[in-house]
């Protein structure tokens, strides 16, 4: 594959202040000196492709206010996803990703205009931001059975309702929900879902906003070591 096609971006993964941090490996008539590890490709309907993604270890903002082409994405050594989707669509408002030994995936699709998203990376451990002000999300289907810390995890995304999930490990979930539009039986079912705590440290997880606050029942979390914010 020519270095230079005019509908591709390169990227690679260099060192940079000692840390290591994804660069375009193409710029213009810039050409970065390392090799480069994968690319996107854009097709005939605007839409952006991964390639050789396979040996993506970090992506992220890969795909910052792009359009995503459609079908399931697979990085099975992608380590960071860090923003990878922020401000993200697709032509049919989905996201289907698989990120087995992914641990960060901070900010993952912040502010995209997809309806649903499902993902599984069931090595992930820190996820603030997950999937919050997104304004079309409706549907959120996840894998994250070791996720700790889930700060904001889909704050203000008015139109989510649905929520298949595990969250047996979690440990701090502020604002995780708040201003959604879940009911009385989804924050229950999730609830249902969290760890017992007893080390006599702040565990909170909050539904502020939510139209099933008001009728849920708190006390399925409390009695395990929660605070729950309503």
């Amino acid at each position: 594959m020519p270095f230079h096609e005019p509908n591709h971006l390169y990227f690679c993964v260099k060192v940079v202040d000692g840390k290591k941090k994804i660069v375009e490996a193409w710029r213009g008539d810039f050409r970065i000196s390392a090799p480069y590890e994968f690319y996107i490709e854009m097709n005939e309907a605007g839409e952006w492709m991964m390639n050789n993604s396979e040996l993506a270890t970090d992506c992220t903002y890969l795909f910052f206010f792009k359009k995503v082409s459609s079908g399931r994405i697979v990085c099975p050594r992608l380590i960071v996803a860090k923003a990878m989707f922020n401000t993200a669509n697709s032509q049919d408002g989905s996201l289907d990703v698989e990120f087995p030994v992914c641990t960060n995936a901070m900010y993952l699709c912040i502010y995209s205009l997809f309806n649903q998203i499902k993902v599984s990376a069931p090595l992930a451990i820190q996820t603030d931001a997950f999937a919050s002000n997104c304004p079309n999300l409706h549907t959120l289907i996840v894998d994250l059975p070791r996720l700790k810390l889930a700060d904001g995890f889909a704050q203000n995304s008015p139109r989510l309702e649905t929520v298949s999930t595990n969250f047996q490990m979690l440990s701090t979930g502020k604002n995780m929900f708040s201003n959604c539009k879940l009911s009385a039986t989804t924050i229950n079912a999730i609830l249902e879902s969290l760890p017992t705590w007893a080390d006599g440290k702040a565990h909170v997880i909050t539904f502020t906003g939510c139209p099933g606050a008001v009728s849920c029942s708190p006390e399925i979390a409390t009695t395990k070591g929660w605070t729950v914010e309503l």
